[in-house]
This record gives structure tokens, C-alpha cells and sequence, in this order.
């Protein structure tokens, strides 16, 4: 910069010269001993003005050296530092090579392990369903049977409730209503079955094994009990003299007088509308023992001397009446 306004200065000062040397010179051409006056002058302006001239011309090729030299190590510096990037690259890719590469095994390792897992997933829900299916289908296999089972019961209990069952073995219940619906084969009735080779009857009612027959022989009651322990019935002993509430369980207190009142569509044969005695003894009057009327269905007691019909029953019974 000061280089600069030098240049300008000197630049300056020359136009100044050469204006004041045509000035002198035209002066001369007035003057005649003004011609040699100012030659002295513009010489001495003239050298001054080389002086400069050279000058400049050296501080140029100065700051021309100062300034190659400044562009060359600008250059060397920019070479420096684009290696110094070049090589910074060259790690940088180097590292990210090293980085990639196990990347992309790590990726590939990954991808493997998932494959594997999946298949182990997708094997697994296969086996799982296979299963869950069989179980299915066991179940519904189970549910089938226990509905089958259930509605058998249930046709069992039914045919219970109703007498459409064959109830040999089970114990009394006593809680049943049962008609004597089967005028056709009245020893095939929802209350009545005939039993042991068809000479017993048995009441679903009340589980009671009944003579189908009973004797028309009149007994007295201290001889009865022995009457019925010592018979046989369809091959079978083990027959005994009804209590008076077993008696009574046969009567049908709405047939009327003459009877006999058992219940319509039985099917005993030969039972008389007459008395029969009862294992049961009068608490109150010891010389009486109950019996059941068939005439006309009532129960009561009659002196034990009577002379009564006996109708014999096996099954279990309140063994203190004996």
C-alpha cells in the first residue's frame, strides 16, 4: 500500500514537472535569456524523475519477488495440507472399510441367527397347533361322550321318574308317582314289572318284590309271618309278612267298594276285596295287629285271634315290625 502511494506521489509529481517545464519553455520563447536559465532546471527535474523511475522499478521487482515467494509457499503450505486431507481421507476410508466389512458379517450373522430363530418360531407353531388341534379334537371327542353319557343318564333318570326302567336292585325311594299305563302287557307298565319268571310283581314305586298271586288261604296273625318266611315264590325264598305301610302302598283309595282297590291296569291275579294282614302290631292294644282292607282301601287294626288273608313281599323292610 505505501509502495502504492508512493507510485502515485512521484506520479503526480512528474505531470508537475513536465507542466512547469513547457511553461518555462514557452517562457523562453519570450524571453531570450530565459532558455538558459531553465535549461539547468528541467534537467535536474528530468533526473529526479529517473531517479524514481528506478526506484519504483526496484521496489516492484521487490515486491514481485516478495510476492512469489509468498504465492510459493502458499502453494507448498496449500500442498501440505491437501496431503494432510488426502492421507486423513485415505484413514477415513480405511476405517470405515473396517468398520463396514465386520458390519456386514455382523448383519449377515444377524440375519442368519433371525432365519434360524424364525424357523425355529414357525416349527414351533406348527407343533403347537398340530397339538392344540389334537387336544381340540380330544376334547370334542370327550364333550361328545359326556353329552351321550349324560343324556343317557338323564333318559335314565327319566325313565325312573316315569317307571320306563328296569329298577331291579336299587334301594326305595318312596318319591315317586308311577301309572299303571300299559292295559296291553300290564306287567310291562311304568309302575308295575313283573319279575321272577312272572310269578312276582315289582312296584317301581316303592322297589317292593310282591307276590303276583297271593294265597286265597286265611291265616291267623301269629301264624303269618311263619306263612310267608317259609315260602316259595319263583324259585326263591327269603319272602316275608309286610308292615302296614307296605301293605297300604298297594291300596288305590279311589276305587270304591267292593274293589278290589288296587290301582287300575295292575297285574295281580286272584287278589280278594277282603282283608290281609300286616306284620305291624296294634302300640296300643297289644291282642291287635293292623291289616289293610282291599273291599273298600282303609287300613286298620283287627284282634290278632281274626282269621285274615296273607300277602307276602320280599325286600328289604323295617325290621322292627319283626
Amino acid at each position: 500500500m505505501e509502495a502504492h502511494c508512493q507510485h502515485r506521489f512521484w506520479g503526480n509529481a512528474r505531470k508537475c514537472l513536465v507542466f512547469w517545464g513547457t511553461l518555462a519553455a514557452a517562457v523562453t520563447l519570450v524571453s531570450p535569456g530565459g532558455l538558459e536559465a531553465a535549461s539547468p532546471s528541467t534537467d535536474a527535474i528530468q533526473s529526479q524523475i529517473t531517479a524514481h523511475d528506478a526506484a519504483q522499478a526496484q521496489q516492484h521487482d521487490t515486491s514481485s519477488q516478495q510476492q512469489t515467494a509468498h504465492d510459493s509457499a502458499q502453494t507448498t503450505q496449500h500442498t501440505a495440507v491437501q496431503g494432510q486431507i488426502s492421507t486423513h481421507d485415505t484413514s477415513q476410508t480405511q476405517q470405515h472399510l473396517n468398520i463396514t466389512v465386520p458390519a456386514a458379517a455382523h448383519d449377515n450373522a444377524q440375519t442368519t441367527q433371525h432365519t434360524a430363530v424364525q424357523g425355529q418360531i414357525s416349527t414351533h407353531d406348527t407343533t403347537q397347533t398340530t397339538q392344540h388341534t389334537a387336544v381340540q379334537s380330544q376334547i370334542s371327542t370327550h364333550d361328545t361322550a359326556q353329552t351321550t353319557q349324560h343324556d343317557a343318564l338323564s333318559q335314565q333318570i327319566a325313565n325312573i321318574s316315569t317307571g320306563g326302567v328296569d329298577l331291579s336292585g336299587l334301594p326305595p325311594t318312596w318319591d315317586k308317582v308311577l301309572p299303571a299305563d300299559n292295559n296291553a302287557d300290564p306287567c310291562n307298565s311304568s309302575r308295575f314289572k313283573c319279575v321272577m319268571g312272572g310269578e312276582a310283581v315289582r312296584d317301581n314305586e316303592t322297589g317292593l318284590v310282591w307276590e303276583k298271586e297271593p294265597s286265597p288261604t286265611l291265616q291267623l296273625w301269629p301264624n303269618a309271618r311263619g306263612f310267608c318266611a317259609t315260602k316259595t315264590v319263583g324259585g326263591r325264598k327269603g319272602w316275608r309278612l309286610s308292615s302296614i305301610e307296605e301293605l297300604a302302598s298297594l291300596i288305590d283309595p279311589s276305587v270304591p267298594s267292593p274293589g278290589p282297590a288296587l290301582p287300575l291296569g295292575h297285574p295281580f291275579l286272584n287278589v280278594q276285596s277282603d282283608a290281609y294282614w300286616a306284620a305291624t302290631a296294634d302300640a296300643t292294644v297289644s291282642t291287635n295287629a293292623w291289616g289293610g282292607d282291599f273291599n273298600d282301601g282303609s287300613v286298620h287294626a283287627f284282634i290278632k285271634t281274626f282269621t285274615l288273608l296273607v300277602w307276602c313281599v320280599r325286600g328289604d323292610g323295617p325290621l322292627s315290625q319283626y
